[in-house]
Parts: C-alpha cells; structure tokens; sequence
C-alpha cells in the first residue's frame, strides 16, 4: 500500500512556484502604465505637485522616479497611480491637473477615468478582432 500522507517539502516548493507567479509583471499592467505614461506626456495639461506648476514631460519624469521607487510595491495600473502620480509622498498633499478649458482636477480621478477609457477601448479591440476571426472562418469555403 502506497502512502498518501502529507510531505512537508511540498509546501516550500508551492509557496515558491506562488512567489514566482506574482513577481512577473502582467503584461496588461504594464502596458496599461505605459499608456498611462504616455497619455500624461501628450496631455499638454499641467501637472501641479506641491503648489508648483509642472510641464507634461516633467510630470512623466517624476512619475517614472516614483514608480521605481514603488516598484515593488506596484501590481496594478490603480497601485501605481496611487503610489506614484496621486499624491506627494512627503507632504500628502495631492497633485492636481490643470488641462486647458477644463476645471482643475485631482490628478488620482483624472488618471483613474483614462484607465477606465482605456481598458474599455481594449475589451471593444479584443472583441472586434474576435469577431472578424469568426467572420474570416465563416466565409472559408476551404478552396
């Protein structure tokens, strides 16, 4: 008879493979950042930190500096916002965004809305491509 009991190495193995699976980076949370990134450097919106007025390409820098700092700390494109482009880290302070012929905005919102814009924009893209796949393979007539 074989025994099935319980093998302590088992578990340091397991906990191993977990640790390794959550360390790699998702693919979508970077690419979300990057767009992220991106969106802000393009914005041509000022970015106040502090009380001080900041160029879009300032702000990205800042941000980057930031999220390395947090890196390990950073599992999703909301963490990162939060850690790094929401708020000062030493006086608490939140950033602001001011985008011509548009009220001030708290950076956090602004950054949060444009995820949510661009994630919908993603799930439309990955439903579109699905959907001429499957018009590409009903028309096959296989000739």
């Amino acid at each position: 008879m074989r025994d099935l009991s319980f093998k302590p190495v088992c578990i340091p193995a397991l906990c191993l493979l977990l640790v390794a699976a959550t360390l790699q980076a998702s693919p979508d949370r970077d690419e979300e950042i990057a767009h992220l990134l991106d969106f802000v450097a393009s914005s041509g919106c000022v970015f106040v930190r502090n009380g001080d007025r900041h160029s879009p390409q300032d702000a990205v820098k800042h941000i980057r500096k930031k999220a390395d700092y947090f890196e390990d700390d950073i599992d999703s494109a909301e963490q990162f916002i939060e850690l790094s482009a929401s708020k000062s880290t030493m006086s608490r302070k939140p950033y602001t965004i001011e985008c011509p012929g548009q009220p001030e905005a708290a950076s956090r919102d602004w950054l949060l809305q444009e995820l949510q814009k661009f994630r919908q924009q993603q799930a439309l893209g990955q439903e579109s491509s699905s959907v001429n796949l499957s018009q590409d393979s009903a028309g096959d007539t296989g000739t």
